[in-house]
């Protein structure tokens, strides 16, 4: 049986991915993890990325998985579509050049 989220793990934020007409990624933030959610006649859980920091926002740019991560210098992470890192970006300097400010997610 697949289940989506539990009362524990709350979904953070919810884009329609390129990885097929039939999919959707979802940030759970309180256990490092993306969910890839099929949305065909039922709702169900495809799988699961885990990563290394706490995912919040989420988009999909040329089949790679752009996400705003929160960690002590709030970084963007740049995965492919399986979840492989490809890329970390940081500021220079965390306490001058911050990408994000509260809530922490791009838009």
């Amino acid at each position: 049986m697949n289940i989506i989220v539990t009362s524990a793990q709350y979904p953070y934020n919810i884009f329609p991915t390129s990885l097929s007409d039939t999919e959707v990624a979802v940030t759970i933030p309180d256990n490092n993890t993306i969910q890839i959610i099929g949305i065909t006649d039922k709702m169900l859980k495809v799988r699961d990325i885990r990563t290394r920091l706490q995912c919040r926002g989420i988009i999909v740019e040329k089949d790679q998985l752009v996400i705003s991560a929160n960690d002590n210098e709030h970084s963007i992470l740049i995965l492919d579509k399986h979840g492989k890192e490809i890329r970390t970006v940081r500021p220079k300097n965390y306490q001058t050049d911050r990408f994000f400010s509260p809530p922490l997610c791009q838009t």
